[in-house]
């Protein structure tokens, strides 16, 4: 009895130990996936610019839907969701849920990565830049505003009041950037910026 209870003392003591490792190995793996599923849609993107002069419009901010135009020609699908777009009600990643519907016979679908169109960002009078921005929101599950990094301060602060009334207090949080080095499960997003915005890539995407 003793024996069994010794050896059921240690099993409980190595998961304790090994599930926190598993799913820290599991979301490293996830963003490292994410980061070469974004690198591939804002390199196509910009191969469209190139080919028709403009990039596609950000109407719904929605990698999914807004970068329809660019396939097949440019990149075979863009059926591809942000893992952490699930709420954080749930730890598992929206790749987990069965997406086989596709975008045009409608359905629950996952959501894509946030893709801003700098030309037509929310309505707002900025001055017109062209580029784009495609991120994650990351592991936090939180939308940390890295569609402001690139901006100058003027631009952000005219974005954050018209943001104000949907988001409220929410929106004036400062950008924040996702860092591995300050642990797997830090808050903040990544993501990469082609046109104008290409040197502001976030230091952790490269």
């Amino acid at each position: 009895m003793v024996e069994l209870l010794t050896v059921m003392a240690v099993i409980g003591i190595l998961t304790g130990i090994a599930v926190p490792r598993f799913s820290e190995m599991k979301i490293r793996a996830t963003i490292t996936a994410s980061k070469q599923n974004l690198a591939g849609l804002a390199n196509a993107a910009q191969l469209f610019r190139i080919d028709r002069g403009f990039y596609p419009s950000s109407v719904a901010y929605d990698s999914r839907r807004d970068l329809f135009p660019i396939t097949p020609h440019y990149i075979s699908s863009i059926d591809i969701p942000d893992p952490f777009q699930r709420k954080p009600a749930t730890d598992q990643l929206e790749t987990e849920f069965d997406s086989e519907v596709s975008l045009r016979e409608g359905g629950d679908q996952p959501a894509g990565f946030v893709y801003v169109h700098y030309r037509d960002f929310i309505g707002v009078d900025i001055p017109r830049i062209d580029g784009i921005g495609i991120y994650s929101i990351g592991p936090d599950r939180v939308d940390s505003w890295l569609s402001l990094y690139p901006l100058p301060e003027e631009s952000q602060n005219i974005i954050r009041r018209r943001l104000y009334a949907y988001y409220g207090e929410s929106a004036l949080n400062a950008v924040v950037v996702y860092s591995p080095t300050n642990g797997t499960f830090t808050r903040g997003d990544y993501g990469v910026f082609r046109g104008d915005f290409n040197g502001f890539v976030p230091a952790d995407f490269q």
